[in-house]
């Protein structure tokens, strides 16, 4: 069994205050092995709780590490998920093109056009919109396109 590091301390103190020697080395001596222990043992007191602080710190960023691998999954599957609707509205897109700009080529009437873009768009829509702006909108657009006819009509010779 091993004898506490107190209990040494205290008992070379102990020795070199009783054992007599006529030139006092030996209890000088005796009384600095026991401040050194006891300096020694302060060291290692706190070595231990710098070690604890340690491993705190380390579980903490471990801990901080994981979370952000988390938040790194989540936001690389967010990324492929926003990608995945990025190619379905540029897809949308370039049917809306292809009908907007062929449809009079494959015998598309404006109104199967018209409605076939309306399909198409119906999710992008915000209803939220005010209809009566939607209504400006619209009708500044339509009244474009009668201008654009007029003025190609009148082109014509």
């Amino acid at each position: 069994m091993t004898t506490p590091t107190e209990t040494l301390i205290e008992s070379l103190r102990i020795l070199s205050n009783d054992i007599q020697s006529d030139d006092g080395v030996a209890n000088a001596a005796i009384l600095e092995a026991a401040q050194r222990m006891e300096e020694d043992q302060e060291v290692i007191f706190q070595a231990g709780e710098s070690i604890k602080i340690l491993r705190q710190t380390v579980k903490h960023r471990n801990e901080t590490i994981d979370g952000l691998k988390s938040d790194l999954l989540e936001l690389k599957e967010l990324n492929e998920h926003l990608r995945d609707k990025i190619k379905h509205t540029n897809e949308e897109l370039e049917r809306i093109a292809r009908i907007a700009h062929n449809g009079g080529i494959v015998s598309l009437s404006h109104l199967d056009a018209w409605t076939i873009v309306r399909r198409i768009t119906v999710p992008y829509w915000s209803p939220s919109e005010k209809i009566e702006r939607s209504r400006i909108l619209l009708t500044e657009e339509m009244s474009n396109h009668i201008k654009e006819c007029r003025k190609a009509k009148e082109a014509k010779p």
